[in-house]
């Protein structure tokens, strides 16, 4: 009797570690709310479970109620890393550690549904001066500019579908949103009355980040997205996904 007890015990804690090791090569990413309509997060998250199968580990990516959420969670290591931010996030967020190659960019793009402000020439930060603006709540390089060009009169929102609202209800004078997200919603009866200016107001590289605990993986993944650079691949990705948004 004791031999068989001793033998399940053995098969109880063999069970238990082969599903501790399962868990601990499911490495669990963060994004913000959009995940299902925002083209950035689809893109770039081809791209990068691309990367970690390169690396032989796997990998999982789940919304967060808010973006701002998105980040305190990743930087609290409550899950193993964030999808996609830009250069710099780690003065603010110090347990998140970038890898190095960009896996996308964002054009950040004013757009109205105010017709008196459809002719103005809006080609940079400072172009939004005196007027009200929407952005959404915790993409930190537009709550930066905003700042640093002095935009007092903004309301945040949580998604791009709250951000379309406030502007095509005209609470706000222009909202900014990122290319190509935005083509989201080019089926969007909304998107059809809004004036889109083509000049980004800014560009930026976006990389993906995990948590400082997850050091092992910076070599790994460094190495995948240097070879899906060189290669072409991060573009090739990106253009084959915005190519069927218009067929």
């Amino acid at each position: 009797m004791a031999q068989y007890l001793h033998l399940f015990i053995s098969i109880v804690i063999l069970l238990s570690l082969s599903a501790h090791g399962v868990c601990e090569n499911i490495w669990h990413i963060s994004t913000g709310p959009d995940f299902e309509t925002d083209i950035d997060s689809q893109v770039i998250s081809i791209v990068v479970k691309q990367a970690y199968e390169l690396s032989k580990e796997k990998v999982r990516i789940t919304s967060s109620p808010s973006w701002k959420r998105s980040l305190i969670e990743a930087n609290a290591g409550r899950v193993d890393g964030e999808l996609y931010r830009i250069k710099g996030i780690s003065k603010k967020f110090p347990n998140l550690v970038i890898i190095p190659i960009p896996v996308g960019n964002v054009s950040a793009l004013a757009f109205t549904n105010k017709e008196k402000l459809k002719s103005l020439k809006i080609d940079s930060w400072n172009s939004l001066s005196n007027h009200s603006i929407g952005i959404l709540n915790g993409i930190l390089y537009i709550e930066d500019e905003s700042k640093k060009n002095n935009l007092k009169m903004i309301e945040k929102v949580q998604t791009y579908d709250q951000l379309l609202n406030v502007v095509y209800f005209n609470r706000v004078d222009f909202g900014v949103w990122s290319y190509p997200t935005y083509l989201s919603f080019i089926k969007d009866k909304r998107f059809n009355q809004l004036h889109i200016f083509k000049t980004p107001l800014s560009v930026e590289y976006l990389y993906h980040y995990i948590h400082k605990k997850n050091k092992n993986l910076i070599v790994k993944l460094t190495n995948a997205l240097g070879i899906m650079q060189e290669n072409g691949e991060i573009k090739k990705i990106r253009k084959e996904f915005i190519d069927q948004l218009y067929k």
